[in-house]
């Protein structure tokens, strides 16, 4: 198989969706920065320096990792590095969770992110691992006819039971344990499961969900799970924004919202005042947009020839299309509220780094896909059009 052009559709979604959020920081964020007490462009030169760093990212996941040197030292230690990074990113945010360990950081009690000279969740980082170690396990237990056995679950089962116990009760972050098992269980249910396993794994999810929301100081999820149920501040802003910006919006510069009124409006937020700023037609062709996406990285999937390569593909389509449900989900009352980045346009370092990276692999993987569908379509209307001719000389 040999190599072709990368899906320009995906590109240039990607562009767009950093342009425009680059354009989002340009309209609010003077406006939330100085609601905080903050110079006028503290948030517009940080989204600026996150771009930067994100197509760096996007670079290193889209080419760098694959090139000759990489690609020769990574398929020959694959179980070595992919093991690695698991394991490296399962500690490192163990060692995040605790708030006394030099360059720690915590907020509101949740102690999540580490001060390296900008803040860093390395919960990201465990996505990251997650796409990498499941994929390369799918495929590793598919070659030794293991797959949907012991050997399969219970190496998924311990990793799936760490994400639930660092990220989900010492982080105290539901939201990003949720990414992370739904990732897993995508990747494991598209790999081919059994309807009776996936009923167990949808129960065992469950259980951990409600263990999280009970467990410890589970007062902020009961007080999120109360608020989606009755109403609270934070979802009836976001009401009032999409509300305020009708059909065609308020137009940049005139949010009202972003001047304090919603809180984490630049990042967890953005979706009502991209309501509020464009209207509902602007806050739809956004979902069009994301929707699109979501469509062409199951069509790279679907072409990938390699199990692993599909399946990094499907945990990086389970990783958008969760943040993207559970961001708009929660800011118009559809889903529980949880403070969750809408990707390539929320205000947010690591969050933009790693999904830029991940979003790499796939156009990476576009490239390499299998094209003897349309090949076989066009040899054989070539066939038929040649028997049809060759009839009509016989005739003649």
């Amino acid at each position: 198989m040999r190599k072709h052009r990368v899906d320009t559709v995906l590109v240039v979604l990607v562009v767009l969706f950093l342009a425009f959020g680059l354009l989002m920081m340009y309209a609010i964020g003077p406006r939330v920065a100085l609601a905080e007490g903050k110079p006028e462009n503290t948030y517009f030169v940080g989204h600026v320096r996150s771009i930067i760093l994100a197509l760096l990212a996007l670079f290193a996941g889209a080419i760098l990792i694959w090139r000759d040197k990489f690609a020769k030292f990574y398929k020959e230690h694959k179980v070595q590095i992919v093991k690695a990074l698991w394991w490296g990113s399962i500690l490192l945010n163990l060692y995040t969770a605790f708030s006394f360990l030099p360059l720690t950081h915590c907020e509101l009690g949740a102690c999540r992110w580490l001060n390296l000279g900008m803040s860093f969740q390395p919960s990201e980082l465990l996505k990251i691992a997650t796409l990498f170690y499941v994929a390369w396990l799918v495929s590793d237990r598919k070659e030794k006819g293991t797959y949907g056995k012991a050997e399969y679950w219970v190496p998924l089962g311990l990793a799936a039971l760490l994400v639930v116990v660092i990220v989900g009760f010492l982080q105290k972050d539901l939201g990003n344990t949720a990414v992370i098992l739904f990732i897993m269980a995508v990747m494991t249910f598209i790999a081919g499961i059994t309807w009776k396993q996936f009923v167990v794994l949808l129960l065992l999810a469950v259980v951990a969900v409600a263990a999280l929301m009970n467990l410890g100081d589970s007062k902020h999820r009961e007080d999120r799970m109360e608020s989606f149920l009755n109403g609270s501040y934070h979802g009836d802003n976001a009401l009032v924004s999409f509300g305020t910006g009708g059909l065609t919006g308020v137009g940049i510069g005139n949010s009202i919202s972003a001047t304090g009124y919603l809180p984490e409006a630049i990042s967890d937020s953005i979706y009502p005042i991209i309501g509020e700023i464009f209207g509902y037609f602007g806050a739809l062709a956004v979902l069009a947009c994301y929707v699109l996406m979501l469509v062409r990285i199951l069509n790279v999937a679907h072409r990938c020839e390699e199990t692993e390569d599909r399946m990094l593909v499907l945990g990086v389509f389970a990783w958008i299309l969760a943040h993207v449900i559970m961001h708009v989900g929660g800011m118009t009352g559809i889903t529980p509220m949880k403070g969750t980045t809408l990707p390539f346009l929320s205000y947010g370092g690591s969050s933009l780094m790693c999904v830029a990276f991940s979003y790499g692999i796939v156009l990476q993987k576009s490239c390499w896909t299998k094209r003897e569908d349309v090949n076989e379509d066009i040899s054989s209307r070539g066939r038929q059009r040649g028997t049809r001719d060759a009839g009509y000389r016989r005739r003649s």
